[in-house]
């Protein structure tokens, strides 16, 4: 398998997944479940499930915002769940080091033709492509969120902006 391409749309839908988990930090305890065993795997899986359950409602509801959460929130549950069932291989290096800098993506929408990449809550990068077409805007806008979350790439992003 070539680990180096990752499809678009899974791509979206892991930084999906990230966006909900920095939202969930707080009152989740971070990376609490780094800290669990394989006897951890049925309460985490008991929680995926009550996430699931909340999917379903909000969709029966048609909220999409509500959707768009608990998808999320699943997603991230399952991919613990892996985690600590030994399913998942990530490397040390993998793992971003404490403190470092929070990328996210302010998304364009149909009146707007641009993307924002915001770093630590401050704009750094507006996508630019020529297009009207918000969601080309968005795909640049995460893939290059992606890009600039890199240590190497952080710290000349930093120092560029005078925080380096």
């Amino acid at each position: 398998m070539n680990e180096t391409f990752i499809r678009p749309g899974v791509m979206a839908f892991a930084l999906l997944m990230e966006r909900e988990m920095r939202i969930n930090d707080a009152k989740r305890g971070g990376d609490d479940w780094l800290r669990c065993g394989p006897a951890d795997v049925k309460r985490l899986a008991d929680r995926m499930m009550g996430d699931a359950a909340k999917l379903l409602l909000a969709a029966h509801e048609g909220d999409l915002a509500k959707v768009e959460e608990q998808v999320a929130d699943t997603a991230n549950m399952l991919m613990m769940v892996a985690h600590v069932a030994g399913c998942l291989r990530v490397s040390a290096e993998a793992t971003p080091p404490a403190g470092a800098a929070a990328y996210e993506v302010v998304p364009a929408e149909a009146h707007i033709d641009a993307a924002l990449v915001n770093r630590n809550g401050k704009g750094v990068l507006v996508t630019n492509i020529g297009s009207d077409h918000p969601e080309r805007h968005n795909q640049l806008a995460r893939a290059l969120a992606v890009v600039l979350a890199r240590p190497d790439v952080d710290a000349a992003v930093a120092a560029l902006i005078g925080e380096g």
